[in-house]
C-alpha cells in the first residue's frame, strides 16, 4: 500500500481558503435570491451593492411600496429589519386593522410607512431631524396614505426646548 503524502501547511491552507470561497459565494447567492424575492427593484441592489459598493437610495418592495432616503444611508438593512426581520413588529406584537400606532424617532418613515398598510387608523409620527422629516413626508405623499400625522418634534418625559445634536459618524 502506498503512502499519502502529508499536507504541507500552505497547501492545507490553501483548501480552507476555498472551502470559505465556496461558502462566501453560496452566501452571496442567498442574499441575492433574498432580494429578488422581496424588491421590484432588485437589479439596481445588487449592482449597488456588489459591484459599485454604493448605498441604495430608493427601495420598491414587491407590495409597491416605495421608500427613498438620502445618500449615506443603510435604506436596505433598515427594510429589512422593519420589513422581513419583523423586529419592531414581532409575532407577539402585531400591528392590527384598526391599531392607533405612535412612531417616536420616525427617522424618513419605514416603520410608519408599514404601520400605514396595516392599519386603516391614524399614525402619529415624531422626528426631529428636519431632513429626515422631508423624506418621511416624502415616503408618506409617494405611497398615497393618508392616516399619518407628522410632528417634527422631539418626544421626551421634559416639556421645553433643547439642541438637537447630530453626528456625521455613521452608527454601526
Amino acid at each position: 500500500m502506498m503512502a499519502q503524502r502529508r499536507l504541507t501547511v500552505k497547501e492545507k491552507a490553501n483548501i480552507v481558503f476555498e472551502r470559505l470561497k465556496v461558502k462566501s459565494v453560496l452566501h452571496n447567492l442567498r442574499n441575492i435570491l433574498f432580494v429578488i424575492r422581496r424588491y421590484k427593484n432588485w437589479s439596481e441592489i445588487v449592482i449597488l451593492k456588489c459591484f459599485i459598493r454604493k448605498e441604495l437610495t430608493t427601495a420598491i418592495l414587491r407590495n409597491g411600496i416605495k421608500i427613498d432616503a438620502p445618500k449615506n444611508n443603510t435604506l436596505c438593512e433598515m427594510v429589512d429589519e422593519i420589513f422581513f426581520k419583523r423586529v419592531y413588529t414581532p409575532n407577539d406584537l402585531p400591528i392590527g386593522s384598526d391599531d392607533i400606532v405612535v412612531d417616536i424617532g420616525a427617522n424618513i418613515g419605514i416603520f410608519t410607512i408599514l404601520a400605514a398598510s396595516r392599519t386603516r387608523n391614524v399614525i402619529y409620527a415624531f422626528e426631529p431631524f428636519p431632513e429626515n422629516v422631508e423624506f418621511l413626508n416624502h415616503n408618506i405623499y409617494t405611497n398615497g396614505f393618508h392616516n399619518i400625522i407628522t410632528h417634527t418634534v422631539a418626544v421626551s418625559d421634559k416639556v421645553g426646548v433643547e439642541r438637537l445634536f447630530l453626528t456625521n459618524i455613521p452608527l454601526e
